[in-house]
């Protein structure tokens, strides 16, 4: 009863009267609508919100608390404490950019169907590109490949949502694929766990200092399996540990 999936038609919460009535959400409704409401495209998308562009990556949306709060029928400290909520559990991670804040829906592909599906059907299972998405992306600007594989790394996803949850950055577009490749390869030398605890000790050195400043996860993991590597000044046993200092709050929900 735990695998595959119910497809349900997203006309259905556009249009049907039952997901249209006017009701106060409970928490798996608002669960679901920010679901529905999150990017599954592999392609990015921009919009334009207050005169900036902002980038919305596969997996992320980008919901203020006064919509939700109309469509939830909850104050706006309601939501917040639900967004702080699923924080905690690691349902989502929230990142910063130009007083906005964008929701990355974690391990959002166990909730696509067109990434995982149930074994039994046949289909990939979870954490496995279809090789017809693959060969749409597999030559990127001058031909370069955007994936290594058709594969996809749980654990370069997760190292990498730990460290756009942790690390503060004014924008991440266009690195996260490179920063998935990087991670594949560095985890053939290192575990998971070592590279979160190196996003861990360079969170701590950047508590309090400009976002612009902090490196983008493409980079502080490297280029190549070759390089140094600029993580490896923070694994444990190399890094030193400084004073901890207090992290400064994210801005206001919008």
């Amino acid at each position: 009863m735990h695998r595959g999936y119910l497809p349900i038609w997203r006309k259905f919460f556009e249009e049907h009267p039952f997901w249209q009535e006017k009701r106060k959400f409970s928490k798996a409704e608002a669960w679901i609508d920010i679901l529905v409401n999150t990017h599954f495209e592999l392609q990015p998308k921009q919009r334009l919100i207050r005169g900036r562009m902002v980038t919305i990556e596969y997996g992320q949306c980008l919901m203020t608390t006064r919509y939700c709060g109309q469509r939830w029928g909850w104050h706006k400290t309601t939501v917040q404490r639900f967004l702080d909520m699923l924080s905690k559990m690691e349902q989502i991670s929230v990142k910063c950019v130009q007083q906005m804040s964008i929701i990355t829906v974690l391990n959002f592909e166990k909730y696509d169907p067109k990434r995982a599906s149930d074994v039994s059907s046949g289909g990939p299972v979870a954490g496995q590109w279809r090789a017809s998405d693959v060969s749409k992306l597999n030559n990127g600007k001058n031909g370069n490949n955007i994936y290594m594989s058709d594969k996809l790394s749980p654990d370069a996803l997760k190292v990498y949502e730990f460290y756009i949850k942790h690390v503060s950055l004014e924008s991440t577009a266009g690195t996260k694929q490179p920063a998935l490749n990087n991670l594949k390869k560095w985890l053939k030398e290192y575990s998971a766990d070592e590279l979160i605890e190196s996003v861990k000790n360079y969170a701590s050195t950047r508590a309090g200092e400009s976002p612009r400043f902090n490196k983008k996860p493409a980079n502080f993991f490297g280029r190549s399996q070759d390089s140094k590597g600029f993580f490896k000044g923070f694994l444990p046993g190399v890094f030193q540990q400084q004073p901890e200092q207090k992290k400064p709050r994210c801005p206001e929900w919008l």
